[in-house]
């Protein structure tokens, strides 16, 4: 990354360093999505309309567990099929909040559920607990759980200049925040003719402290969600004993 400072103005830029001379410098917007993965991060209640998702019915909602490595592909590709009109982001959230979580909110899961009129108030849904612990009963036993749902967000809930729709808690693992994922829908881009630059792509290059607050996640762990792609979300194992890593 290169940062940039001038006159109060900052920016950062995401730089790649090729084995040989580029062909194609800045590169062209390309067909198909990129998708923008953040960790810590949610669109919380309120930031987001779920009539873009048809009320949040059955198969809106996919459970991301040590089984399918926490994957979210089927959720993005779920909310791309329904088209930039309906869908253009998704959280990652835990189905039941770690205990780390402070008791206050240790019950506010940020899951949507349907309600259809007429039907005795119940949730026409797999958003909700009851039915992944039925659908996904040796997912939810471990408590490790997290659910992947598309939605489209509220763009009268920040201020696009200063405010971004979604909100980042990086450094409180007694938070339901901390232990969530956001994606974000931008636009591919492509460079045609330079040479391939595999270190370009895949894992993450990003630093992942080891201490967050007053706890901690493991060195294997900082190693593991190093090497996470951009598709797979960390699940977050906080301890509270630290190993400098």
């Amino acid at each position: 990354f290169l940062f940039q400072v001038w006159r109060g103005y900052r920016d950062i830029i995401d730089v790649d360093v090729l084995p040989s001379d580029a062909v194609d410098v800045y590169g062209q917007e390309a067909e198909g999505t990129s998708w923008i993965k953040t960790d810590h991060c949610q669109y919380q209640k309120g930031t987001y309309e779920s009539s873009g998702v048809k009320s949040w019915k059955g198969g809106t909602c996919f459970p991301l567990w040590d089984a399918n490595g926490y994957n979210a592909t089927s959720c993005l590709e779920a909310c791309e099929s329904l088209g930039q009109s309906k869908c253009t982001a998704a959280n990652v959230v835990p189905l039941t909040n770690p205990p780390n979580v402070v008791d206050f909110l240790a019950d506010t899961v940020n899951i949507p559920r349907s309600i259809i009129k007429g039907s005795g108030d119940e949730p026409n849904t797999d958003c909700t607990a009851s039915y992944m612990i039925e659908k996904y009963p040796q997912a939810t036993a471990k408590n490790d759980t997290l659910v992947c749902y598309g939605l489209l967000p509220n763009e009268d809930t920040s201020n696009e200049e200063v405010d971004d729709p979604w909100t980042i808690i990086d450094n409180d693992p007694q938070d339901p925040i901390f232990y969530s994922t956001c994606y974000r829908q931008g636009t591919a881009w492509e460079f045609v003719g330079n040479v391939a630059c595999p270190k370009c792509e895949g894992a993450n290059a990003s630093v992942v402290p080891w201490r967050y607050g007053g706890s901690c996640i493991s060195c294997d762990e900082v190693a593991r969600v190093k090497q996470l792609t951009n598709v797979e979300v960390p699940w977050w194992d906080i301890r509270g004993e630290c190993e400098v890593c």
